[in-house]
């Protein structure tokens, strides 16, 4: 997976919802991840979301490669929680976390006057969508805002002449309404989105009625709220030209193989952007391809060219669409036979009747062995069924598949999941499949000094570039056969389970020199253990420690709050003499309180 300066194009911002769809991220080649750590917090409280202890070994695995972590504290914080969302907040700090995406002005207000040191982000749910409110965040200490997901390309570019770091959405859900100001679900049943509890009442079936009560929806628009998938694959040069910083893409509640397929597609076409290359029509359909095969409601950019109309909406369904890769051309009815369902009382065997079909698919595009196929008649779309391709085959070929029960002549197919997206993210999520960081290797190996192995990062890491040197035995001529440049890069290039991959070697050594391999591996694996610290060093417990505040009780909050209200009266009363002693206080632009 090719590593890049992330100044050339935006940050690939990952979703994940815990461990497993993290590291499939992390093999996917996403620049950072966002992450909710505990459920009490963040708006995704369905998601398996970290415990303490998965959280800090995610974090290591991620800051070994360069990859950021931000923890989502993205939901409206309640006054007498503030002292356990900053308790969260310091902890997941001094676990590796690099930084908070918060929505709440009152625990930002706090954040940033007790840990000045720590990065926050304006989460997507504040509703930041003009220039004004992007500057007013920068002023509040905001290093990044997350803009609302309604805005156009232009849009963007204006406001990020303002200065200020933008991420901004690039694939996955969109809402019906503006992020952090909808209220369907609190009105409807109670769970409100501003709290991590959304129960998407834009996606279920509604009808639209006139005055006098009469059902007068449009055919095939039983889901009038339900937006498609947004997707901005083709529209990365322009978000690049228009300053965009990170493209984050939605799925904390996704499976890993959602989530690996997603980060790929998008991981390849935001290098070949950054190496300037032209991307291929057999790439662009291969990415697509991928995109497609993944959860998706059909996609949209309306968005980014200002527009809000029927092409971003998916009227007729609200779950998985897969992509289209054929039709039914013959179908037949093998008839039906009686299966064991199991003993029953009295040890007797019970049976259930099942019925048989098959169903002849021509290909519009190639299909996997193992890929599950949605065969749904346009007539009737609720009678869909699912099976199965059992082996490879090619566009134009015609497939032979079972059923449980003949399919109309002329039904769509489509691809609903990938069997080998599937396995690919699965050895992602088990750590098989791995990224490795890229190092340059320098060999010392000098008759009479000591043998030293020195690594280096390749690339660019968010603290710099990260180096170690490590010395062993001292070198001696050759007892018997001396040993090669050839030898010494095999054997120091052997870098095992370590996060590590040599990319260049450049060694020193004198004609005659000999030495053990063993001896060697060993100076070699303490170089690998000596720059894993080194990178890890910056974000460690005992680093971030050091003059990190503690987190004060309730008692001392509902005192600074009282002491920044009254920091306001007095500079009000400044600018205007006549307002009375206790009258109410309004905020001026830049002054936030916590609300505790």
């Amino acid at each position: 997976m090719a590593f890049r300066d992330t100044h050339d194009v935006p940050e690939l911002l990952a979703p994940a919802g815990g461990p497993e769809p993290f590291r499939a991220a992390l093999a996917a080649g996403a620049d950072a991840i966002f992450c909710g750590l505990g459920s009490d917090f963040n708006a995704r409280r369905g998601a398996g979301n970290f415990t303490y202890e998965t959280f800090a070994q995610a974090c290591r695995e991620a800051h070994l490669l360069g990859v950021r972590v931000y923890v989502t504290q993205n939901v409206v914080i309640k006054g007498d929680e503030m002292p356990r969302a900053l308790a969260l907040l310091r902890k997941a700090w001094l676990l590796g976390a690099d930084a908070f995406i918060i929505q709440d002005w009152g625990l930002l207000a706090e954040a940033r006057r007790l840990w000045p040191q720590i990065e926050c982000h304006i989460s997507t749910q504040a509703n930041v969508h003009d220039a004004r409110a992007t500057r007013w965040c920068g002023e509040l200490g905001a290093e990044r805002v997350t803009l609302s997901r309604e805005l156009s390309v232009a849009e963007i570019g204006r406001i990020a002449r303002e200065g200020v770091e933008l991420e901004s959405f690039g694939h996955g859900a969109l809402c019906f309404c503006y992020s952090g100001v909808c209220m369907m679900s609190s009105l409807r049943g109670g769970r409100s989105a501003n709290r991590g509890l959304c129960a998407q009442p834009c996606r279920l079936p509604y009808d639209l009625v006139d005055g006098d009560g009469n059902v007068i929806s449009a055919p095939g628009a039983g889901r009038p709220l339900c937006p498609k998938d947004f997707r901005t694959l083709d529209d990365l040069p322009r978000l690049t030209a228009a300053g965009l910083g990170s493209l984050k893409v939605e799925g904390r509640m996704k499976a890993p193989d959602y989530v690996y397929s997603v980060i790929s597609a998008y991981r390849a076409q935001l290098d070949d952007l950054a190496a300037g290359r032209e991307v291929t029509e057999a790439d662009e359909a291969a990415r697509s391809r991928t995109l497609a095969r993944a959860f998706n409601r059909d996609f949209t950019n309306s968005y980014l060219d200002g527009r809000s109309d029927n092409d971003m909406m998916s009227y007729d369904r609200s779950n998985n669409r897969g992509e289209l890769v054929g039709t039914v051309v013959a179908t037949r009815d093998l008839g039906s036979a009686k299966v064991r369902r199991g003993g029953g009382s009295g040890g007797r065997d019970r049976f259930r009747t099942v019925t048989m079909a098959e169903v002849d698919v021509r290909l519009d595009a190639p299909v996997g062995a193992g890929d599950l196929l949605e065969v749904r008649p346009q007539d009737d779309p609720s009678q869909f069924l699912t099976t199965r391709a059992e082996a490879d085959a090619a566009a134009g070929d015609v497939i032979c598949c079972k059923t449980a029960r003949p399919m109309p002549v002329g039904c769509p197919v489509r691809v609903i999941r990938s069997e080998r997206a599937m396995d690919e993210a699965a050895r992602a999520a088990s750590g098989e499949k791995r990224r490795r960081l890229p190092v340059r290797v320098a060999v010392t190996a000098r008759v009479g000094r000591p043998f030293a192995v020195t690594l280096t990062c390749a690339v660019p890491l968010p603290a710099g570039v990260a180096s170690a040197t490590a010395e062993g035995f001292v070198v001696e001529p050759a007892r018997t056969r001396a040993v090669t440049r050839e030898d010494l890069v095999e054997h120091v290039g052997r870098m095992g389970t370590s996060p590590f991959e040599p990319v260049a070697f450049d060694v020193d050594l004198d004609e005659g020199a000999g030495m053990g391999f063993s001896a060697v591996h060993k100076v070699r694996a303490q170089a690998c253990d000596l720059l894993e610290q080194a990178i890890l060093a910056p974000t460690s417990d005992a680093a971030r420690k050091e003059g990190l505040a503690d987190v004060p009780d309730a008692n001392a909050l509902a005192a600074e709050l009282r002491r920044a209200r009254g920091r306001v009266r007095k500079a009000l009363v400044e600018e205007a003499p006549g307002i009375a002693a206790g009258a109410p206080v309004a905020r001026p632009a830049g002054e936030v309180c916590a609300l505790v």
